[in-house]
């Protein structure tokens, strides 16, 4: 397999901390979703080609025709709950 055919779509990709880790080995990222407005907003701004592949809004409501064909699909699952943010509350919390 090439560098080119190494494509990734990235669900619940937040602020793109996955992302760095695939493009330091050679990944390109055709798609990723999230659905918090402001961690969008900071994948825009780390990523210049974020309008091409970065989706805001519900996974649920995506279909497969809206997403291109890629060698790899990832997902992150949400971390809130295991951070400070969330005041480590772990399995028990929320998200």
């Amino acid at each position: 397999m090439t560098r080119r055919d190494r494509t990734v779509a990235e669900f619940f990709s937040g602020i793109g901390l996955v992302r760095v880790a695939f493009d330091n080995c050679g990944w390109r990222t055709s798609y990723a979703n999230d659905i918090d407005p402001e961690k969008c907003e900071i994948y825009r701004h780390n990523f210049p080609d974020a309008d091409q592949v970065l989706v805001e809004g519900d996974v649920h409501k995506l279909t497969g025709k809206g997403i291109p064909t890629v060698t790899l699909a990832t997902a992150s699952f949400p971390c809130n709950d295991l951070s400070l943010a969330g005041s480590w509350r772990g399995i028990d919390g929320a998200e």
